[in-house]
């Protein structure tokens, strides 16, 4: 679609998942694998996890690489090579100490996901790399969808290629190459939760990979944050595909237009703070083009909710709205 992009209502969003014949579960997302080859048996239920999500979103499929499988090596190895400072214990979600670190101390290097997929010999003119850690969840690895940070890579609209190596008994390195289009267009925005989404948590809490998420305020009760509501937007513009870490769709809350809400079917708006991409080089890349939400409470169980932000971007302003209902509230909230 070309030009800004708008919803006007949350039917809007509804309408466009009828229309297009998107799948009613997960489960019916699930295609025939994750495709590809390489990836080690007892990481390929959790990639093909993300397939399902992906098809239930109607994104295109994922396949495992070699050459990006080659980067996961790498990065696993140049981990090793280089611990990362802990924080309790565990080591942070992103590499940003890598930014420091001195790229002629391994052959292979495994400091940037630039400097691994030209180690690999994968082609990155159209195309952007990332890399993170990502917790074993048990072997399945399906609890990425949870984490608005992991999500901002795994449901780029252009993903197109993923690799995987372990770490250590409990971690993970991911590393993936999506396009970049030049289009100079603002795509529909994939949200999760999915419009319509029922069952969603009432609570998050971060799960410790990520050290310190860039979370300006603390939660308002000992029960954690709420479930975090996200945006990922397709690539738009001409952008530099080695800025890892810039804010290419110009991504910004327009609070005179109404800033960014989440507002339960009955009651007042839940206090949230919203989390963009940052502009520069000199923070980390915790997001590229998506947009969070973070409830400073849990939510409500058994309640319906609209999240909604108005932004300026780039290519002009966009409102993206999505609706869901949470389930029943759990004693577990990890």
């Amino acid at each position: 679609m070309d030009g800004p992009w708008k919803v006007t209502a949350v039917a809007g969003i509804a309408a466009w998942a009828v229309a297009c014949g998107l799948p009613e579960t997960i489960e019916d997302g699930c295609r025939d694998g994750i495709g590809g080859v390489g990836l080690d048996d007892d990481l390929a239920p959790g990639f093909e996890h993300l397939d399902c999500v992906r098809g239930y979103l109607g994104l295109s499929r994922v396949a495992a690489s070699e050459g990006v499988l080659t980067m996961s090596r790498g990065h696993a190895g140049w981990l090793e090579a280089h611990p990362p400072p802990l924080d309790n214990g565990r080591p942070p979600r992103r590499s940003a100490w890598m930014i420091q670190a001195d790229p002629e101390a391994e052959a292979f290097t495994g400091r940037t996901p630039t400097a691994r997929a030209e180690a690999a010999f994968v082609p990155l003119e159209d195309a952007h790399a990332w890399g993170f850690v990502l917790p074993d969840t048990g072997g399945q690895n399906t609890g990425w969808i949870d984490d608005p940070f992991y999500r901002d890579m795994l449901l780029q609209p252009g993903l197109r290629a993923i690799g995987a190596a372990r770490l250590d008994a409990s971690h993970l390195v991911v590393d993936a190459v999506a396009s970049l289009p030049a289009n100079r267009a603002i795509h529909r925005p994939v949200a999760w939760p999915r419009d319509g989404e029922t069952g969603v948590p009432v609570a998050w809490v971060p799960d410790g990979v990520a050290g310190n998420p860039p979370i300006a305020a603390d939660p308002v009760s000992s029960g954690g944050y709420g479930y975090p509501v996200s945006w990922t937007f397709g690539a738009g513009g001409v952008l530099d595909v080695h800025r890892a870490l810039s804010n290419p769709l110009g991504l910004v809350v327009d609070q005179e237009a109404g800033g960014a809400s989440l507002v339960p079917a009955s009651g007042d708006a839940v206090p949230i703070e919203a989390i963009l991409p940052f502009e520069g080089l000199d923070t980390p890349a915790w997001l590229v083009t998506t947009v969070v939400l973070v409830p400073l409470a849990p939510l409500e169980a058994d309640t319906r909710y609209t999240a909604t932000v108005h932004l300026t971007t780039r290519f002009g302003p966009v409102t993206a709205r999505t609706a869901f209902t949470t389930g029943p509230e759990t004693a577990d909230t990890d």
